[in-house]
């Protein structure tokens, strides 16, 4: 990629996060300029797709297209398997160009079988599970045999409270403990020498690495999450798609 249009983009995220900083920012404004952060963002790290080595490093999935996702009603948040789409598109990911040295899944079913067929294909790369599964901030227990538009309420509410701290319930995960699991999963990577990793995850959690880069060592309050918020509402991470992901050295 050519670096004076990297730094370009770097220089532009940067700007972007200053403003972000401002006290007295309108809501609107701030919506505006996430989104705009977002773009830019989303720009500077697929642009690494066209550079020769894209498919080494590491690379994060999305899990193919879950029953969840097809509009049908789910028990577990972490036994949700794939739809028949999502296994077409995981069978799919068996014949992309990568070669991995380690290929981890997240402890949800739909990523194990996401990564099923790439993994029977790589069968010599050990598979390992690490803490990468989707952030689940409403208590399972309230929400038995429900569909995703049956959760939009409470799921709008959840975020409009916006607090870090907040559980919801038996089985609920903090936004405040969520981010700390991203953190554990950025450092735990920043001390492999050289990773070539497939990490199958999902996508508030990819979003949550590439938000986190942007804003290392922020203070995990309400205005962090609802930028965080603004971010994943307006990011689009497809199924199934190697995406590669440039760790930044602390």
């Amino acid at each position: 990629m050519n670096r004076t249009r990297r730094a370009r983009q770097i220089q532009t995220i940067q700007l972007l996060k200053t403003e972000l900083e401002k006290p007295g920012l309108s809501a609107e404004r701030r919506q505006e300029v996430s989104e705009f952060l977002m773009d830019c963002a989303h720009d500077c790290f697929m642009d690494d797709m066209f550079e020769p080595d894209f498919l080494n490093g590491i690379i994060l999935i999305r899990h193919g297209e879950s029953m969840a996702n097809a509009g049908e009603r789910t028990r577990t948040p972490s036994g949700i398997p794939l739809s028949p789409l999502g296994r077409e598109q995981a069978r799919d990911l068996e014949h992309a160009a990568l070669d991995p040295e380690l290929i981890v899944v997240s402890a949800y079913l739909r990523t194990q079988e996401t990564a099923a067929p790439l993994c029977q294909r790589l069968s010599d790369v050990p598979v390992e599970t690490w803490p990468v599964h989707e952030f689940t901030y409403l208590a399972p227990e309230h929400y038995l045999n429900t569909t995703e538009q049956d959760r939009h309420a409470p799921v709008a509410r959840y975020w409009e409270r916006a607090d870090p701290q907040h559980r919801d319930g038996p089985g609920a995960e903090t936004f405040a403990e969520f981010i700390a699991r991203v953190d554990a999963i950025l450092e735990r990577l920043r001390s492999m020498d050289d990773p070539q990793v497939c990490i199958f995850t999902h996508s508030f959690f990819i979003l949550a690495l590439l938000w986190r880069q942007m804003r290392p060592g922020a203070v995990v309050d309400e205005r962090f999450m609802r930028e965080y918020d603004i971010f994943r509402r307006a990011a689009r991470i497809e199924h199934a798609r190697p995406i590669p992901f440039r760790i930044i050295k602390s």
